[in-house]
């Protein structure tokens, strides 16, 4: 039974982060009805709320085991964000193609918050959607450079959007690599 778009529960968090400890990446995925991104993307999730919690850096990369980049992308992308709390209306509907096409126009000269409140999304929904656009252009072979510039970016996120890929992309009956058995911290 599928549960993309459904809401993550505390039982589930735990399952997952206990999944990994003993499971590879893709068995836990098809354990929870999700796909692969989803978990990864979730992971990342429980990673930013852990650091807002003020747990180091290296504790949550361990917990959840991520890779330290990806780490450093989640509090990039936070600050990117900011307090701002822009209502994301459309929650849940696709992104059309014209939208995208308005999204990369408008992301060459105006503030996030100003996209945010034209597409009627939160400026979280905008930042993660142009991850998702990267990733989309890595996987057409653009330079990380090209895409930091065209996106506006930060490298580190560029980077980050590169690792989750590539991770993804090895996830599979072994498991997604780096995964140990230890018990991660309690979040």
């Amino acid at each position: 039974m599928s549960r993309a778009g459904t809401k993550w529960t505390p039982e589930e968090e735990s399952q997952l982060v206990s999944g990994l400890a003993s499971g590879s990446l893709g068995s836990v995925a098809s354990a929870h009805g999700r796909s692969v991104k989803a978990i990864v993307l979730h992971l990342e999730e429980m990673a930013a709320r852990a650091l807002d919690m003020g747990y180091q850096k290296e504790q949550v990369a361990q917990a959840y085991k991520l890779p330290e980049c990806i780490i450093l992308a989640i509090e990039v992308r936070k600050q990117l964000v900011g307090d701002e709390r822009t209502p994301n209306t459309r929650f849940g509907e696709k992104w059309t193609d014209q939208e995208e096409a308005q999204l990369y126009q408008a992301i060459q000269t105006y503030p996030l918050i100003q996209i945010a409140q034209s597409l009627g999304r939160s400026t979280k929904a905008i930042i993660m959607h142009l991850e998702e656009m990267a990733v989309r252009a890595l996987d057409k072979k653009c330079t990380k450079e090209a895409i930091s510039a065209g996106y506006k970016l930060p490298m580190v996120i560029v980077e980050a959007c590169d690792l989750r890929r590539q991770i993804c992309a090895q996830a599979g009956p072994s498991g997604m690599p780096g995964f140990s058995n230890e018990i991660p911290i309690e979040i």
